[in-house]
């Protein structure tokens, strides 16, 4: 299997990529407190020699949550994933997607 969801979850035993979790909610609009998810290592070194992890999809830096979510992605050396509409957000990117694909460009 090359991906599939979390990096935690018993099938990343046979996955090259997997999803990394960043809690408290993936569904709600308001997400208070998140950000004491950041800059831990330990999912890392629990699970890299495992596969590499990538972000969320739904993720354009275009609201406060989103930026949280993708600088906790990247905080977790997760591989960048981002959502965009159209061509103009690759050529004039936000900040949070600007950091993203600088990211990929140095994987």
């Amino acid at each position: 299997m090359v991906g599939g969801e979390g990096r935690s979850e018993i099938t990343a035993q046979g996955q090259s990529f997997s999803q990394v979790h960043v809690f408290a909610s993936g569904s709600s609009p308001n997400v208070p407190g998140i950000e004491r998810t950041g800059g831990c290592a330990l999912n890392e070194f629990l699970f890299a020699k495992l596969g590499r992890s990538f972000g969320y999809s739904g993720l354009s830096g275009r609201t406060p949550d989103e930026v949280l979510r993708m600088r906790l992605h990247e905080e977790h050396g997760a591989i960048p994933t981002i959502t965009i509409r159209s061509a103009k957000d690759i050529l004039e990117p936000n900040d949070a997607v600007r950091r993203a694909l600088e990211r990929a460009r140095s994987l």
